[in-house]
């Protein structure tokens, strides 16, 4: 009997016994691959129906706000239409405001040069104010002095001019009283009351000679005074005869 022919059947069984256990395994490990990848797949799958859930709200946001601004779009280019019509109005309108600016702007150095000249004249004539009002109370202090006059200022630019030791009937001094209104003399009263009052206040409005005014008052006074004076008398001496 040939040796060869005889088989080792236990190795022969445990080498079979060998490679199923090495398929075995790797059909388990196909396995294990297989169940991974489905959990991956299903797992992408969610995650891609929450990403198209999320794409779809943000394509409805967008959508919305594109109708937005189609709106938006509309209202401007009917507004842009609305304004190229009123644009030659808006124009013409501009150009009339411009010459009212111009007019007011040329108005405004008119006036600019009118208030520069008023304010040197003004300077000029409190300049001249004041020096005729020295003047005047050099006079005054002269003519007091002089004339036996006494004087008193008063408020509002009134001056009470007293005549010393001149008297009339009926008046226990002589007095005027003249006022000083933006520079200019007038006379408001006298006491007693000349004949020739009106013509004396207007004489003193057209010369402004207060001092001259004074003096020759005071002549008009004494010849008033001498006159009444010597009237009485002569009434006294006709009742004694």
């Amino acid at each position: 009997m040939d040796i060869s022919c005889y088989v080792n059947v236990p190795l022969v069984l445990q080498r079979k016994d060998n490679t199923l256990q090495t398929r075995r395994k790797q059909w388990e490990r196909i396995l294990i691959n297989s169940s991974r990848y489905i959990e991956e797949v299903i797992r992408m799958q969610q995650l891609t129906v929450a990403k198209i859930k999320e794409l779809q709200a943000t394509s409805r946001m967008l959508s919305q706000e594109c109708n937005k601004v189609e709106v938006n779009i509309y209202t401007l280019k009917s507004k842009e239409l609305a304004n190229k019509e009123e644009i030659p109005s808006l124009e013409s309108t501009i150009l009339e405001l411009r010459k009212e600016i111009a007019v007011e702007t040329e108005g405004q150095q008119d006036l600019l040069v009118k208030k520069s000249k008023a304010e040197a004249e003004k300077e000029q004539f409190q300049k001249e104010l004041v020096k005729k009002h020295e003047i005047f109370l050099k006079a005054m202090a002269y003519y007091k002095k002089k004339l036996n006059i006494r004087l008193r200022f008063d408020e509002n630019e009134v001056i009470l001019v007293h005549f010393l030791n001149i008297s009339a009937p009926g008046c226990q001094m002589c007095s005027l009283k003249l006022s000083n209104s933006d520079g200019r003399w007038s006379l408001l009263e006298m006491e007693p009351v000349l004949p020739c009052e009106k013509d004396l206040a207007e004489k003193l409005e057209t010369t402004q000679d207060t001092q001259g005014f004074i003096s020759h008052v005071r002549k008009l006074f004494i010849q008033m005074s001498s006159r009444k004076k010597k009237h009485a008398t002569e009434k006294k001496v006709s009742k004694k005869s």
